[in-house]
């Protein structure tokens, strides 16, 4: 697999800020949306579940809007989609990349799209980050599952 860096003009980079819900959760708030999947009805994020990369591991979210016209929030990032969709007891792993990362409730993070609708990544200001180029291996696979179904 390549890398592929934050920096790289492929990657559109959307601004966003930690906050924290009614229980104290972190929580991210992109202000503008970077593409992430609608649902059904066109105006709620969270049909989908997102891969979100914390670093450098692929983990899972489900985006959603609060009201029409807001932008858009991401609750948590867990190991697996259905933890994302139903997080019960599951571990948010967006609270421990906060802690390491040291960013606080209202300061900015950046959102990296790098698959639009499928994958993005969560990184501080002024870090650099290389993500593994799995879009390269996305198209592998679509490409042997179509070869299959033609077959």
């Amino acid at each position: 697999m390549t890398g592929l860096p934050s920096d790289h003009p492929s990657v559109t980079t959307v601004p966003a800020r930690l906050d924290a819900d009614a229980t104290g959760r972190v929580r991210v708030v992109v202000e503008r949306d970077p593409e992430f999947p609608t649902g059904s009805d066109g105006t709620g994020v969270g049909a989908d579940v997102v891969r979100v990369v914390l670093d450098g591991t692929d983990r899972y979210a489900r985006p959603r809007r609060e009201r029409a016209g807001d932008g858009v929030v991401v609750p948590g990032v867990y190991d697996a989609p259905d933890a994302a969709r139903n997080p019960g007891d599951a571990t948010d792993r967006l609270g421990e990349w906060v802690a390491s990362n040291d960013p606080g409730a209202g300061d900015p993070v950046l959102v990296d799209v790098l698959d639009p609708g499928a994958r993005y990544g969560l990184r501080v200001p002024g870090q650099r980050v290389v993500y593994d180029d799995r879009q390269a291996v996305d198209d592998s696979l679509a490409s042997i599952a179509r070869d299959l179904d033609d077959g």
